[in-house]
């Protein structure tokens, strides 16, 4: 796994001072933004435990880093959930001097940049931005995966054929013994033992006529006096 550390402590003799923690991997395609206040009273200590948390995925970061350069330019987003704000973030580049704000509720964190700074900003903010695009093509491949495993079942799965409504069943559905009469291959249905009578055989006796019978096999009707 590759991580990614920038780190910002800037107190003050006033004790207002700010800290900013940015990190970053190749196995989450989201950067993290950790700002801390600098504890009253103190000089070099920062409150770890009165934080402001955020984050921004790389088509965010995408946006910001041009700006970073770039004098009198502003870049701001605004994260909410369940359709509240819950954080503000802006970064105004003022020519000599830059800062970043986050805002949560009532709670204001803001971290100051010198322009000499900005530049290492920049190139860090640009490394971390390769580090989330790896990040999201492994997310990319590893939910393809997941998606594969879970309709492989399906696409081997053999096919049903529903049965067709009001459809007669067949007799091996009616468990009915089958007829395999073997049939007269030149017309279809007639049985083998069934001498065909075609157009050929018209006017002519078949062997199972007798005598008394017509040319079509129908029994010849006696005289019948008028």
């Amino acid at each position: 796994m590759k991580k990614y550390t920038l780190k910002y402590f800037k107190p003050t003799k006033a004790g207002d001072g700010s800290a900013l923690i940015i990190t970053a991997s190749n196995v989450r395609s989201k950067v993290f933004f950790t700002m801390m206040k600098q504890k009253p009273g103190t000089r070099n200590n920062f409150d770890g435990k009165n934080t402001l948390v955020f984050t921004l995925n790389y088509h965010e970061l995408a946006k910001l880093i041009p700006v970073i350069g770039k004098q009198g330019q502003s870049w701001s987003v605004i994260h909410t959930f369940n359709n509240a704000m819950q954080t503000q973030v802006w970064f105004n580049n003022q020519g000599d001097f830059a800062n970043i704000t986050a805002k949560k509720g009532e709670a204001v964190f803001r971290m100051g940049f010198r322009k000499d700074e900005l530049y290492g900003l920049a190139y860090a903010l640009n490394k971390i931005l390769d580090l989330l695009l790896e990040a999201q093509a492994y997310e990319d491949t590893e939910a393809y995966k997941a998606y594969q495993a879970q309709n492989q079942n399906a696409v081997q799965a053999p096919t049903q054929i529903p049965p067709i409504p009001n459809a007669s069943p067949s007799p091996q559905q009616q468990n009915l013994p089958f007829d395999n009469t073997p049939t007269n291959p030149s017309i279809p249905g007639v049985p083998e033992n069934q001498t065909n009578v075609g157009l050929e055989n018209l006017g002519q006796k078949t062997p199972n006529q007798n005598e008394n019978t017509s040319d079509y096999g129908i029994p010849d009707m006696p005289d019948v006096p008028f």
